[in-house]
């Protein structure tokens, strides 16, 4: 049972952790200041390398430059996502020490098993972004190939052509595939770690 001064500095806890989550989604704009000047510097490369086939290597060079902010940009994603899930399990676990699971939406997971259904792909545990921040993630991932084969009708050689596409292989498998797996198997282990004190979750159970 929490006394009256546990309770107030849980529902303290509580709105803190909730402005969080708030501010996580208001990081949108963060993302417009990576995606912009990446996509503006590679149409500057087009415009002024692309055409001039004595300047390959730097165009080369220019693109992997660009495709990796994208890919930082894409990871970053990833990052704030997983924060944002984390939020999300501290406040389940609030409110059902609050008793207020009652009144929260059905699609919000309530305990730790719920956690572990919900965040995985296949069995496989998989951590990817809320909407809000899962339409940035997926911008990054399609702009990575995209400018990748735009670049290749510019590139001359195919030693520059194999490097550019397994440059944006890498990054783009790594942003897709490899990250979110990381992120969800991390996920786990929290949650896990919740279940060998499922207790302190009271009534949610299942």
């Amino acid at each position: 049972m929490v006394s009256n001064d546990g309770l107030e500095i849980v529902k303290s806890e509580y709105k803190m952790l909730f402005e969080a989550l708030r501010h996580r989604e208001e990081a949108i704009i963060q993302y417009l200041a990576i995606l912009g000047p990446a996509l503006g510097g590679f149409v500057w490369l087009l415009l002024n390398v692309g055409y001039d086939a004595t300047k390959t290597k730097v165009f080369v060079v220019g693109t992997v430059g660009v495709m990796a902010v994208l890919w930082m940009g894409a990871m970053y994603s990833l990052a704030l996502g997983f924060n944002f899930r984390y939020i999300t399990l501290v406040l389940a676990k609030i409110e059902a020490k609050l008793g207020a699971d009652e009144f929260t939406i059905l699609g919000w997971p309530r305990s730790p098993k719920a956690f572990l259904r919900k965040y995985r792909l296949c069995r496989m545990p998989w951590c990817t972004p809320p909407e809000i921040i899962w339409i940035f993630w997926i911008s990054f991932l399609i702009f990575i190939p995209t400018i990748a084969a735009v670049a290749l009708i510019f590139i001359n050689g195919k030693t520059a052509q194999w490097f550019l596409m397994s440059c944006g292989v890498v990054f783009f498998l790594s942003a897709w595939l490899v990250a979110p797996i990381v992120y969800g198997f991390k996920l786990k282990y929290l949650i896990e770690n919740e279940l060998e004190h499922i207790e302190s979750w009271q009534r949610c159970e299942n």
